[in-house]
């Protein structure tokens, strides 16, 4: 990440999230924090503020960014509940490194950082994946697994988390460094397939993963582009309403309109087969095995002749119990997906 323009930027949420905080101050906001929000008041079909349980704050509009579960949007009716496979459980841990520990084993200079996305046995066979990315300070790692696959294969996220820290290839890059954060979540993984039908009703809107807006295209996760995109559209929206006075759900449409005009709906439009690649089985636990034993052939030095790779990429296939069809089929899945 040495040249502009930068492909990615990484952001440690305590620190990003108290600026951005401060921000919504300066610009007027005020910020209340330490209270669950328990349910929408409403005013005939309207929405027109929430309650506290002991306390109630009224609203010309209520914007649900509740986070994934969003009991809000399903009382308000705009969301019904999730299905266990659009739903995955991300593990992250973050370990402090010294910068100059961090840039040697990672060959950094500068503001450069690194990011790595694992695939195969890191998740125990289970849908999902893993991720490592430099801070300048510290070290970002964790897993991602699907929720209706980890219930069936009995996996507990914390020890996946464990073995991968423990694996040859993370453990001397993590050597040394101190665990100050760890924690765990629900993410969507169904992209277009869980947003909702309707993202708005009298006096509400819905954004950010409330309204189900992440994407797993297999190489990336993507969840706080969506959330902030989706945010300044639902502004937009209510700048309109309160200009006209009306927060009627006709009015407040404009939310849809402005969506589909950004990058927000067209990612998720553009990416909507990719939950459906990522289900196979195969790609978290047949092709890695593939992958270990044509190396091994490819690289063992036993004293006998050597085979044409297409020959020994076939056997490794056969061996692993995966078809030229799988394979074609596969592939052909991932291009158009993807």
């Amino acid at each position: 990440m040495g040249h502009t323009p930068y492909n990615a930027v990484t952001v440690l949420r305590a620190k990003f999230d108290r600026w951005l905080a401060e921000k919504a101050e300066e610009a007027g906001a005020m910020i209340v924090t330490g209270i669950k929000v328990e349910k929408v008041i409403k005013e005939g079909n309207r929405v027109i503020g929430i309650s506290t349980g002991d306390e109630e704050m009224l609203a010309d509009v209520v914007i649900a960014a509740d986070g994934i579960n969003s009991f809000i949007s399903q009382e308000a009716g705009l969301r019904g509940e999730i299905k266990l496979e659009h739903l995955a459980v991300g593990a992250k841990a973050l370990i402090e490194l010294p910068r100059a520990t961090i840039e040697e084993r990672f060959h950094l200079t500068g503001n450069e950082g690194t990011a790595y996305a694992i695939l195969g046995e890191a998740t125990h066979g289970v849908a999902g994946g893993g991720f490592l990315y430099t801070n300048q300070e510290s070290l970002s790692i964790g897993i991602v697994m699907r929720l209706d696959d980890l219930v069936k294969e009995r996996v507990k996220p914390p020890e996946v988390l464990d073995d991968l820290l423990e694996h040859p290839m993370i453990a001397p890059l993590v050597k040394g460094g101190t665990m100050t954060e760890y924690g765990a979540h629900l993410t969507g993984e169904g992209g277009l397939n869980m947003v909702p039908q309707k993202l708005y009703t009298d006096g509400m809107l819905i954004i950010g993963d409330a309204a189900g807006f992440t994407i797993n295209s297999g190489l990336v996760i993507r969840g706080m582009d969506l959330a902030i995109g989706s945010g300044m559209a639902a502004a937009e929206a209510v700048i309109e309403a309160k200009k006209k006075g009306d927060f009627s759900e006709n009015s407040l449409s404009a939310y849809s309109r402005n969506l589909e005009e950004s990058f927000v709906m067209k990612d998720l439009k553009f990416y909507a087969k990719a939950p459906g690649f990522m289900e196979s089985d195969r790609l978290y636990k047949d092709y890695s095995s593939v992958v270990n034993k044509l190396f091994n052939k490819v690289y063992t030095h036993d004293l006998t002749p050597k085979e044409h790779l297409m020959k020994v990429a076939t056997k490794s296939f056969k061996e692993c119990g995966i078809s030229m069809f799988d394979l074609a089929k596969d592939g052909i899945m991932g291009v158009r997906a993807l």
